[in-house]
């Protein structure tokens, strides 16, 4: 395959908006290879935790279950 001159840069991240009920926004998930954040509504920064640890935590949480899709 020739060496293009140009080429779109694939994305770093993926933004999701979390809203309520009555599409009140509760916050942000930014989703990341490396890990995962969050950001509540009003807040300026994210609170962010690895991927192994988030992998972890919700394999092991009991609240969580497994989806059919």
């Amino acid at each position: 395959m020739p060496k293009y001159l140009n080429r779109f840069q694939s994305m770093e991240y993926v933004d999701q908006t979390i809203l309520d009920s009555r599409d009140k926004k509760l916050g942000t998930i930014r989703v990341k290879p490396s890990g995962v954040g969050w950001k509540p509504s009003g807040t300026q920064t994210f609170i962010s935790v690895s991927l192994a640890d988030f992998v972890t935590w919700i394999t092991s949480a009991s609240s969580a279950k497994k989806t059919k899709s």
